[in-house]
């Protein structure tokens, strides 16, 4: 049969895409900005999408006269990721099983063509043994969907009645809703 190395053969070429865009002006006493992000990271596991943000984020800074002033901050977050939990080095991730799968096994129709697609099962005969299983079939046949999104919020007032007091106060929120 054909040897291969399964890290080469399975794993592809990672590639990550940030994008940025802002957008500031200043009238006045009044400071606004606002800002975009997004990241994407493939990773270099087949069959998945990997990991994804989006972030927006609004300032507002506003001068009350000469004594006082005020500031408002709001950032929503988004991220997404189908990354398997044990896609971390150790025994048990998937890099690791890539790495002692049969060398002479093609791993996406492990039972020869025609045969089921990423199959569980590696033919008995393999080079190696076959006590893992495919790796691939749990990337091709279990949905790993951690889906986060994030709200903090601030906002903050000065006062300064004279040169030598200054009376402050805020307020600040994190929310997290992790599915």
């Amino acid at each position: 049969g054909t040897y291969r190395n399964q890290l080469k053969t399975n794993f592809r070429s990672g590639q990550a895409v940030t994008n940025y865009a802002q957008i500031a002006t200043r009238r006045g006493s009044t400071s606004f900005s606002t800002s975009f992000s997004r990241d994407t990271d493939r990773g270099i596991l087949p069959l998945l999408d990997g990991f994804k943000r989006q972030n927006l984020r609004l300032n507002l800074d506003q001068g009350l006269g000469d004594k006082a002033d005020m500031s408002a901050n709001l950032t929503y977050g988004l991220s997404t990721s189908d990354q398997t939990p044990n896609t971390q080095a150790g025994s048990g991730s998937t890099f690791f099983t890539l790495l002692q799968s049969p060398p002479d096994v093609d791993l996406v129709y492990p039972n020869g063509p025609g045969t089921t697609k990423y199959s569980p099962a590696i033919p008995a005969d393999a080079a190696g043994g076959t006590s893992r299983g495919n790796p691939l079939y749990d990337l091709a046949n279990r949905a790993y969907n951690d889906r986060r999104q994030r709200i903090i919020g601030s906002f903050s007032a000065r006062y300064r009645p004279w040169n030598w007091l200054s009376v402050d106060g805020s307020y600040g929120t994190d929310r997290l809703d992790q599915r």
